[in-house]
């Protein structure tokens, strides 16, 4: 085949001639002409204009039809080799077929180095692109047809900035129709919040903006409402915390509203009953510590001032009371010794002598209270008396099922021949539930635990372990005398003003 534009010839099915670098091909498609080809078509028309009117005084019908036939055929020949010979024209062709290649082939040959041809190729460029925009925008266009020819144009490399800002608005808009669908299907769905969540991302370039502002106002109602439906009927204080919680992020998203935070007023006035009328119910249990727990506990979500003051008037009238009736109803079962040289009270079971230990063949533990310089300890002496020695350096509890083990240290046991017959060992704990004695004896332990143990328990053994064993159940005795005095010890612990009352 020949080349349409030089003659040359060229190999059959050429889209571009080797020697002059025209395209073969003739696109159908509606074109643009460059300024050069109408300045052309312009002198011609001119020349025709001039050739006509001779011919109009000449009066020969034939000679002007002949020569407006002749004019169309050259100008039919000479606009697409004008045209085509356009190396712009090339580059574009190339690249709205798709074929980048090409088009940068004829851009590096026939473009580059030539400013103005350089700037009408970024203009084209740039102005396709926005049309591609705008025809997207408009739903002429679908968006992955929009998004591979704006690739297309990007990856020439020219114009980039501008291209990949067009590219970033396209996707943009893509994202704004995607949420506005995904809200239209969600308020369908009665998913309000998810309906929300999208239509607040429909921007102001999308075509669908204006349907968005109002189904998000539509959409924040029916939200609205339904959560105020959902909170009346809320009892269960973990789940009435859990919808303040959640409508108080809400409104951090959509905004503040007049009936939510009345939702939130009305949820938390009810929280705060409930727990004041639980704790309240404690008190009547006298579980003091159990109620003020659960009032501090929740103070901290500052829903009611009124759980504050709950504490105050616990501590102060209910408790104080509660302690002043212990007290004198502990004390009346105590022996309670003042040491005037030493400055101390010796606190030990009715009956019990302060001045020493009482532990016997029966008697085999033993509770005692020190109070010192505003410093109160509690003691629990477990040891016993017999015949032959055992050497214990090992203690344990049985309560039950639950089991408390000692190691007493060489050091620590302590023991005694008896006048007449008979040896004592015997091995002393200090309680350190507050850590106060940590560091300061051998001895000191948390006695917590212990003694829960053995309040619960309905049968308590000990078994001191040496060069032999000896084991005790602890009477019923015992282990009221083991109760009393810790009840009383944690008492003074509790409310040092109860320690004038000793006397």
């Amino acid at each position: 085949m020949k080349c349409i534009n030089c003659g040359e010839e060229i190999p059959d099915g050429s889209t571009f001639c080797n020697k002059c670098g025209a395209s073969q091909s003739i696109s159908t498609k509606r074109v643009l002409l460059p300024i050069s080809v109408f300045q052309k078509l312009k002198q011609m028309l001119e020349q025709f204009g001039k050739r006509f009117s001779s011919l109009l005084f000449k009066s020969k019908r034939n000679t002007i039809i002949s020569s407006v036939i002749g004019i169309v055929v050259v100008i039919a020949i000479v606009v697409p080799v004008i045209y085509f010979n356009n190396p712009t024209e090339q580059f574009m062709s190339s690249l709205n077929s798709n074929n980048a290649a090409q088009a940068m082939e004829i851009y590096n040959n026939k473009i580059k180095g030539n400013t103005d041809k350089e700037n009408i190729i970024r203009k084209k460029l740039i102005n396709d692109a926005k049309s591609i925009y705008e025809q997207f925008k408009s739903g002429k266009t679908d968006y992955e047809s929009a998004l591979n020819k704006l690739n297309n144009f990007n990856q020439t490399g020219l114009a980039s900035s501008e291209l990949e800002s067009i590219i970033t608005n396209t996707n943009a808009l893509n994202d704004s129709k995607s949420a506005f669908q995904k809200g239209i299907d969600a308020e369908k769905a009665g998913d309000y919040e998810s309906a929300i969540e999208q239509f607040s991302k429909v921007i102001k370039e999308d075509s669908n903006y204006k349907d968005a502002t109002e189904q998000l106002a539509s959409s924040k109602n029916k939200y609205i409402s339904d959560i105020v439906n959902k909170a009346s009927k809320l009892t269960d204080n973990e789940e009435i915390k859990k919808q303040i919680d959640n409508i108080t992020t809400i409104e951090s998203s959509i905004g503040q509203d007049n009936k939510l935070d009345k939702v939130i007023d009305t949820l938390k006035q009810k929280y705060s009953n409930q727990i004041l009328q639980k704790a309240n119910s404690l008190v009547k249990q006298d579980k003091f510590d159990d109620a003020l727990n659960l009032l501090n506990d929740n103070q901290k979500y500052e829903y009611n001032s009124n759980l504050s003051s709950r504490v105050t008037s616990i501590k102060n009238n209910e408790m104080k009371t509660y302690n002043t009736n212990l007290f004198n109803q502990l004390k009346s079962q105590l022996t309670i010794n003042y040491d005037e040289i030493e400055k101390k009270y010796d606190i030990v079971p009715k009956g019990y002598e302060t001045k020493y230990h009482n532990l016997s063949r029966t008697i085999n533990i033993e509770p005692r209270i020190t109070v010192a310089d505003s410093s109160i300890y509690y003691f629990l002496y477990t040891g016993f008396n017999q015949d032959d020695w055992i050497f214990m350096d090992d203690i344990v509890f049985a309560c039950d099922n639950k089991r408390h083990e000692y190691k007493v240290d060489f050091s620590d046991r302590k023991t005694q021949v008896l006048t007449g017959n008979g040896i004592a060992e015997w091995y002393v704990m200090a309680d350190d539930s507050d850590g106060s004695l940590t560091g300061l004896v051998s001895y000191a332990t948390d006695l917590t635990d212990l003694i829960n143990d053995i309040s619960k328990s309905t049968n308590n053994k000990i078994r001191f372990s040496g060069q032999g064993f000896r084991d005790h159940t602890i009477s019923v005795a015992e282990k009221n005398n083991v109760l009393n005095l810790w009840k009383f010890y944690k008492l003074l612990k509790s409310d040092n003003s109860l320690l004038t009352k000793l006397s």
